[in-house]
């Protein structure tokens, strides 16, 4: 389906360009793994539960500055992983 073609490119764009902000930032290449996966137990679960199986030092995730209201009664997908990540670092950028 061309939509999805469209959704999947402008998400590895975005993915690409996020992994260079981070070299660009110092971080060494073989410390970076970008990943896509279909969410099995909801994506802030999918994303902790792969930092735990991949031995993740640190998850970093980006905010899409919602609302201070809305995030309040509906929760952000960073909110979550603050929530559930117990064991690992997690860094919001903006």
């Amino acid at each position: 389906c061309q939509i999805e073609d469209e959704k999947e490119m402008a998400l590895k764009s975005a993915l690409q360009r996020a992994k260079e902000t981070l070299l660009q930032a110092g971080f060494s290449e073989e410390n970076i793994q970008v990943k896509t996966s279909i969410q099995k137990k909801g994506i802030a679960r999918d994303i902790v539960a792969e930092a735990q199986r991949s031995n993740a030092d640190m998850l970093i995730l980006g905010r899409r500055g919602i609302s201070g209201f809305k995030e309040f009664f509906l929760g952000s997908i960073s909110q979550k992983v603050l929530e559930l990540s117990k064991e690992k670092s997690v860094l919001l950028v903006q």
